[in-house]
């Protein structure tokens, strides 16, 4: 059995249709997956370190702002801090500074 054109040429449209839109649709499930690697990263703990008074001063900071140290070189003299203005913002491990952000 045949089917006439006029039939057979909407089915194919509709299919072809069908297709493009499943295609799409599996498309854009993937996009908005989170990427998430296969391997879990330890948390890396380090020391919490305090600012002394005297550091305060000569980086210009008032001496009742508590920071925290975060980097030193190797001469001890800070190179990076954190201003902490409550205790969650106390910075336990590194990873944490990079899911942070710019705030």
């Amino acid at each position: 059995m045949q089917l006439p054109k006029k039939i057979l040429m909407p089915v194919v449209i509709v299919l072809l249709l069908l297709a493009a839109a499943w295609a799409v649709y599996t498309y854009l499930q993937k996009e908005s997956e989170p990427n998430s690697p296969d391997i879990s990263v330890e948390e890396t703990p380090i020391a919490v370190h305090f600012m002394e008074n005297q550091e305060k001063v000569e980086l210009g900071l008032q001496e009742d702002t508590r920071v925290q140290v975060l980097g030193r070189d190797e001469n001890g003299e800070v190179i990076s801090y954190k201003i902490i203005r409550t205790e969650a913002d106390v910075v336990t491990n590194l990873e944490s500074l990079n899911n942070e952000g710019n705030r």
